[in-house]
């Protein structure tokens, strides 16, 4: 192998996940600073809901609809376009503080999240190019890159407004001019796809997209579930709003090192049987995090459990590249973004009956998607077992070389 355009590689993998680290970053934040624009803007709990609902299921659909498009061109205009846009949100400190806002405020929701859902697809085909890493690697590197920006939006987002008040976000409007830089000098393209006859042929003998978007749905319900419930059960405990920032932060985190983590193992085990561990291994962490909460040290429980459960959903993805259905783009923008749109969705109707039901319920019963999510993966790694059919990426390849 050519050490050089291994390295190249390499850098080019960074640029990308830096991009999602940034884009990721104005979509994470909503979540901690949600209190704070409840209290400044007199909002209810269930309009905090819509509003992070509206910014996560804006976002989803948009990337579904835009999956498709422009599958045969290299240039990376959407990931200009999406920085370009994503950091509207940050803008909500011009608003007026009253409830009167609430229409703008889900104006700049929709903006950001339309600048942060066009990225994700094509960032999805520009790793898919990056031959000489494997695709587990590429796959968690890249998801990895939107847990950290998560995590960075959920931590920093807090501080800035505690220190400087909603005006601190325009700080972070500098963070674009970074991800469009990394993307223009290292020379991000983008994979392009094989026409659809071709596509048809290949496919023969492999599994179907849609069980792996079945299983992908609980899981990234439970997800979003967590990281907008958590930071508003702390703030209801007492602790100040930037220690259910560092919670959310210390949660994906974990899910982000263990995706690096997953994905060596992966290489060996392969992707679908990993996914199905790692979901089953956080469940339980999660449950001694709820019956110790109103412990700071239960923060340790988060990690582990984001280690597991969080890093399960980067090698479903990595599993959805090797599957038969629609072409790249839309498998991309529907493991990513129809996944988590049917999860944002979810969490807005819970969200009217939060209040009702009591946050410690919604958080105790959320992990619950992951054990839906680990079953799902589990029939259909006995599936594939037991048929014939090139699953070379899914399974190891000594078990698809004996099928």
């Amino acid at each position: 192998m050519n050490d050089k355009l291994l390295i190249f590689r390499w850098k080019q993998l960074f640029a990308v996940t830096v991009a999602h680290l940034i884009i990721d970053m104005f979509a994470g934040m909503l979540p901690t600073i949600l209190p704070a624009i409840q209290t400044q803007f007199a909002l209810t709990v269930a309009q905090g809901a819509l509003i992070l609902g509206t910014l996560n299921f804006t976002c989803n659909l948009v990337q579904v609809l835009t999956g498709h498009l422009r599958p045969d061109k290299k240039r990376p205009f959407f990931m200009h376009l999406g920085f370009m846009l994503a950091a509207a949100i940050c803008l909500i400190a011009v608003l007026p503080r009253s409830a009167d806002s609430m229409p703008a405020i889900l104006i700049l929701a929709v903006v950001t999240a339309i600048g942060v859902a066009i990225l994700h697809p094509e960032g999805m085909r520009a790793i898919h190019i990056l031959k000489p890493i494997s695709a587990s690697m590429t796959t968690s590197v890249f998801m990895a890159g939107g847990f950290v920006g998560i995590s960075v939006g959920m931590l920093i987002a807090p501080i800035l407004v505690t220190r400087f008040g909603l005006e601190g976000l325009y700080f972070l409007l500098l963070c674009p001019a970074v991800g469009m830089a990394l993307i223009y000098f290292l020379r991000i393209k983008l994979a392009v796809e094989k026409p659809r006859s071709i596509q048809k042929t290949a496919e023969k003998g492999k599994l179907s997209f849609w069980p792996i978007m079945i299983m992908a749905i609980p899981a990234t319900t439970a997800t979003t579930i967590i990281a907008w419930i958590l930071p508003m059960r702390l703030h209801e405990l007492g602790f100040e709003l930037t220690f259910g920032g560092i919670c959310s932060m210390v949660f994906c985190v974990g899910g982000a090192l263990g995706s690096f983590f997953w994905s060596k193992v992966a290489d060996k085990k392969g992707p679908l049987f990993c996914s199905i561990i790692a979901s089953l291994l956080g469940i339980p962490l999660l449950i001694c995090h709820q019956a110790t909460i109103e412990h700071k040290s239960a923060i340790l429980f988060l990690f582990f459990a984001g280690f597991g459960s969080i890093a399960a959903y980067p090698l479903i993805a990595t599993v959805a590249r090797y599957t038969s259905g629609p072409n790249l783009g839309m498998r991309m923008s529907l493991i990513v973004g129809g996944a988590w749109g049917i999860a944002s969705l979810i969490q807005m109707l819970i969200g009217y009956f939060a209040e009702q039901i009591g946050l410690h319920n919604i958080l105790l019963y959320s992990s619950a998607g992951y054990l839906i999510s680990a079953v799902i993966g589990f029939v259909i790694f006995k599936h594939i077992r037991n048929v014939a059919g090139d699953f070379s990426g899914i399974i190891p390849a000594k078990i698809n070389a004996d099928k």
